[in-house]
């Protein structure tokens, strides 16, 4: 790749980027009405945002994603509209909340409330559009178990799926 297409496909990424963190706060924004309000879970979930978009904005993460999108057919993501956004990032907590025990890989029925949470949040932020190009690239194509684990390491303990809990529950059920 040249140096010219380098620096335009990292300035498509950063572009990206930064429709990823106005996409995070809607997607908060819109799931803060179906979430439980406890101790600590708005300090929870901008710890996640903040640890995430940190992650996702280092220099070598950007520089292997603007490889990728010259390396694929993609030229660009397209505008999808704020309300079908929404929708897909909503189905996606569904979605997630719903397939709890086999995120978590507990047996059926044995998930917790904050499990199935945590469970829906991750897949939701999944569903931001494009930002699968960069789970992969930070976690490889099998992400979802690696944002499980930052969603229930910094909002767990406020909605009780923090990761000690969740081994109780699997030892428990072992």
């Amino acid at each position: 790749i040249t140096s010219k297409a380098s620096s335009a496909g990292e300035g498509k990424a950063s572009q990206m980027l930064n429709s990823f963190k106005s996409g995070l706060q809607t997607v908060f924004t819109k799931l803060s009405t179906v979430l439980p309000s406890g101790k600590g879970l708005k300090e929870g979930i901008n710890k996640f945002c903040s640890n995430l978009l940190t992650r996702l904005s280092s220099a070598q993460v950007i520089k292997k994603v603007a490889v990728k999108l010259a390396k694929s057919s993609v030229v660009a993501i397209p505008y999808i509209g704020a309300a079908i956004s929404v929708a897909f990032v909503l189905k996606g907590f569904y979605d997630g909340y719903n397939n709890a025990e086999e995120l978590w890989k507990v047996n059926p029925g044995e998930a917790s409330t904050g499990m199935k949470l945590a469970a829906g949040i991750s897949t939701a932020v999944g569903e931001i559009p494009g930002i699968g190009i960069f789970f992969s690239v930070l976690f490889g194509d099998d992400w979802l178990p690696e944002v499980l684990k930052m969603v229930s390491s910094d909002i767990g303990k406020s909605i009780d799926a923090d990761p000690e809990q969740v081994q109780k529950v699997k030892k428990e059920t072992e």
